[in-house]
């Protein structure tokens, strides 16, 4: 299944995906695995590395729009960390 979506923000975009269940058959990695377990770009992983993520927990304590603070990190990387978050079964409490 292929899905989609297309937005201008990051709240319009946590919007569409909360609008989507997760499969809930599908085993999530634990909050304290390694960022290389969301399978993300090379582009979106190395950014999380240079921001001091080394795990999923890094990911979720920081707000989406602080990733936009590094060098050559758009729109498009932190959608791609989002939905990785979600399509594993995480919500984000980056509040």
């Amino acid at each position: 299944m292929k899905l989609t979506i297309e937005v201008s923000s990051i709240d319009e975009l946590i919007n569409e995906v909360d609008k989507f269940k997760v499969d809930v058959a599908r085993k999530r990695p634990s909050i304290f695995a390694s960022i290389e377990s969301l399978h993300l770009s090379k582009r979106a992983n190395n950014a999380l590395v240079a921001f001091g993520c080394v795990t999923i927990e890094d990911i979720l304590k920081n707000k989406p729009d602080d990733f936009y603070k590094l060098e050559n990190v758009g729109f498009k990387t932190v959608m791609e960390i989002l939905l990785s978050l979600y399509g594993n079964g995480y919500s984000y409490m980056g509040d």
